[in-house]
């Protein structure tokens, strides 16, 4: 007889562990959903946090524009002021140097040359660096005479170097054409720069600029090296030379004057026009900067 009711028991037994079983998985499951819910809010909070910090990205980069474009019309009008009577000043001091014999009224008129064209260069690599920032710059390339281009260079130039008594070399290659396409102002402006640079840093010794050519398939390339015997610069400073508004050396700012802006403009130039520029010096050794760009087909 009892038999029965032990058996029932069993199963009375084994169903009440299934419902303490299912019981206790459906706590543990709820759980589970609460720490989902949870993970889920903290994620919304997460996402609209995330939102509002693109928006105010977007609203901070829009000021930040504005305050460029702001920027740029500023410089644009503020030198167009400068240039205007700077010009004036550095023609009329060239005009007073050709008819003046006195030696003292000459070297006068040539300090006031001198520092007038040195004022023009910075107001123009404060300009041309804005434009480069704001993307306002751009290669028109033309048809040109390299040859002509690179000699009015050297002429620019050479009276700083016959100042200071340095010799300024310029050894071309024989094979480098007459007639080629490309920027030639920003070619002449990246010359001009690298050259017053080597200038600048050298007392004694020369200035060495060398051009060649080299043409593969369609692909023409003007090669081109400033190599100076002047100061030269350490390892630690190369890093940082063609950076805006750097120097290899602060303390020569005001022994040598300049923003730090010109091998900058040069690096972003030669950049433009799909080349690239290095750096090779020894601290007291002199320095070599050398380089290509790649000129244009005409089409």
């Amino acid at each position: 007889r009892e038999e029965p009711f032990t058996e029932v028991g069993l199963i009375a037994g084994r169903y009440n562990h299934l419902l303490d079983t299912v019981e206790a998985r459906e706590i543990a499951l709820q759980k589970e959903r609460d720490k989902v819910q949870e993970a889920v809010e903290r994620l919304t909070k997460m996402v609209e946090h995330i939102n509002l910090k693109n928006h105010e990205l977007a609203l901070e980069k829009e000021r930040v524009e504005e305050a460029n474009r702001t920027k740029s019309i500023f410089l644009a009008n503020i030198s167009h002021e400068v240039k205007t009577p700077l010009n004036a000043i550095i023609g009329f001091s060239q005009l007073a140097l050709r008819k003046n014999s006195d030696p003292t009224v000459v070297k006068n008129f040539e300090r006031i040359n001198t520092a007038g064209n040195h004022l023009l260069q910075l107001i123009n690599n404060v300009l041309d660096m804005s434009s480069i920032e704001s993307g306002e710059i751009t290669i028109v390339p033309r048809l040109f005479d390299l040859k002509e281009n690179i000699q009015s260079v050297i002429e620019m130039v050479f009276p700083l170097a016959e100042q200071k008594e340095i010799e300024l070399i310029y050894q071309e290659s024989p094979n480098l054409p007459n007639q080629v396409f490309g920027d030639d102002l920003r070619i002449k402006q990246i010359l001009i720069n690298l050259v017053s640079n080597a200038l600048k840093f050298t007392d004694k010794g020369h200035v060495k600029v060398t051009i060649d050519y080299s043409e593969f398939e369609e692909t023409k390339k003007l090669i081109f090296s400033v190599e100076d015997t002047g100061i030269g610069i350490s390892e630690d400073q190369q890093e940082r030379i063609f950076e805006s508004f750097k120097k290899a050396d602060e303390s020569l700012t005001r022994k040598d004057g300049g923003t730090g802006l010109g091998l900058s403009i040069t690096k972003e130039l030669v950049s433009m026009m799909n080349g690239e520029i290095h750096l090779n010096s020894q601290l007291g050794q002199g320095s070599q900067f050398e380089g290509f760009i790649i000129l244009g087909n005409e089409s």
